[in-house]
Parts: C-alpha cells; sequence; structure tokens
C-alpha cells in the first residue's frame, strides 16, 4: 500500500434542510448549508475503510468516528478497532478560528505516542488508505475556512448540484493539494463527488452514489462513498454505519491528551 496519499472532504456526513428555491445560490449559502449537516454532536457506530492498492492488494479497517461542534468549530475523532495490529489507533482534528492553523493528531498503538500532523506531513496516508489526513480535514470540516466560488449548476448522476472552486485555508499550508471542485446535491447538500488538484492535475476523487444517500431524521449523510487515486490506481471504500446525532459525548473524545484512551 502506497504511504502518501484520503475521508477527510467529507463524506459529508450529515445534513441541513435544502437550499432555499426561492433564492439564487451563492458559494455561501452552499457551504452554509453544507455545514448545517453536521449536527452538534455525531456518533457514527461502524466506520468501514476497505482500501485496495494498484497491485490489488486490500486493507480493511473498521472503527468509530465521533463529532462534535464547540463555538461553531468542528471537533472530529476516529479510533480504529480492527484488525488486530491497528487496535486502538486513533485520529483526531480540532478546527481553530481564522488565520490560525487547524490542529491535527495521530495515535499509534506500536508506538505508544502522540504525534502532531501538520505541513507536508498532511498529505500522508491515514492508516494505509487512499485517504490522506489533509482530505480528511476538508471533508469533515465541510470546506471550513475555504475561500470557495460558484462555477454554476449542472446534472451529475442525474441529481441537480452546485459546483464550487474551493481554495485551502492558507492557515494550513504545506499540502501538495492547491484545490478542489465540489459538486454539491441540491436536494440535501452532501457533496456527491470532490476532486483534490494539486493546481496542474486531479490526484485524488471522492464519489458518492445517489443512492448511497441516507437520512437520519433530519439529518442526510452518505452510507458508502469511494475515493479513487487517480495517479495509483488505488482506491478506498468508506462505509459509514449506525449514525447516532446531538448526543452526549464525553470530552476526553476530542482532548490531545486522552482522544487515544479506550472505552
Amino acid at each position: 500500500m502506497r504511504t502518501a496519499v484520503k475521508l477527510g472532504a467529507r463524506v459529508a456526513l450529515l445534513l441541513v434542510p435544502a437550499l432555499s428555491a426561492a433564492e439564487a445560490p451563492t458559494a455561501q449559502s452552499v457551504l452554509q448549508c453544507m455545514r448545517a449537516n453536521v449536527p452538534q454532536t455525531l456518533q457514527v457506530k461502524q466506520v468501514e475503510l476497505s482500501a485496495v492498492d494498484g497491485n490489488g492488494g486490500s486493507r480493511q479497517l473498521r472503527g468509530r468516528l465521533y463529532a462534535r461542534r464547540e463555538n461553531e468549530l468542528l471537533q472530529a475523532m476516529m479510533r480504529i478497532e480492527s484488525p488486530a495490529d491497528m487496535n486502538g489507533a486513533a485520529y483526531l482534528l480540532r478546527q481553530k478560528d481564522g488565520a490560525v492553523r487547524d490542529e491535527m493528531y495521530v495515535y499509534l498503538p506500536s508506538l505508544a505516542k502522540v504525534r502532531r500532523i501538520n505541513g507536508a506531513a498532511m498529505d500522508g496516508s491515514l492508516w494505509g488508505t487512499d485517504i490522506t489526513y489533509g482530505d480528511l480535514r476538508q471533508i469533515t470540516g465541510a470546506f471550513a475556512g475555504s475561500d470557495a466560488r460558484l462555477e454554476g449548476s449542472e446534472t451529475l448522476n442525474q441529481r441537480s448540484v452546485y459546483v464550487l472552486s474551493v481554495n485551502p485555508p492558507a492557515a494550513n499550508d504545506g499540502s501538495q493539494i492547491q484545490q478542489l471542485r465540489a459538486w454539491v446535491d441540491a436536494k440535501t447538500c452532501v457533496a456527491l463527488r470532490v476532486d483534490f488538484s494539486d493546481g496542474k492535475m486531479v490526484r485524488r476523487r471522492l464519489e458518492v452514489a445517489p443512492a448511497e444517500l441516507r437520512q437520519d431524521g433530519r439529518f442526510w449523510y452518505a452510507g458508502n462513498a469511494v475515493m479513487r487515486d487517480l495517479q495509483a490506481g488505488s482506491q478506498t471504500q468508506l462505509k459509514v454505519l449506525g449514525v447516532s446525532a446531538d448526543q452526549d459525548l464525553l470530552g476526553r473524545y476530542f482532548n490531545p491528551a486522552s482522544f487515544f484512551v479506550g472505552g
């Protein structure tokens, strides 16, 4: 498996009311709709990552995802439970306001150590998948802090979508990914496709089939998404199972000193 390459544009885990048909959409209104798709707190009882490399080798990871908004800033943590050699591995994202660099941390049981991720390390593979740390930040944060432009509207897989051109925040530079294009479903505000470009070519592509959109109460989310590395010929499938929104979550899940502690 290659060691540098994303679930961080977010599989668009969740919803908001659809954009008002009475008003002309803007980049800001589309982004607001996407971000309102993130509940105050979120627990995904099982996340499954199935990666297949360019040579046909496969790897499957299973774990849990926790997220919350604090002062409208996103905090998200993923903990791996299987396979056995990865049990206890964890990732933490803490979004910061304005020009302050977001905080991203990873914990590997084999090292028994928390490592902060920044700069070029944002392009590192998330546990051997086609998802990088930087991608995960964009996905789970619904492009928070980014500069976006609405290119227009079109049809994708028989769905009406808004096309956004997104420039990641300067505070999180160091990544090879310089621009994103997102095709956002007009009905659910879930991104059905996101292209990750280095400024010259599209390197990775996240896709969600409309049939994989799921609804839990007033929230929509992608039950299944695929990230493809277009250069390496590899791909990672992300399945989201058992979503619980607006539930009480322990604060230690989002603390850099304790997010990796089990239980």
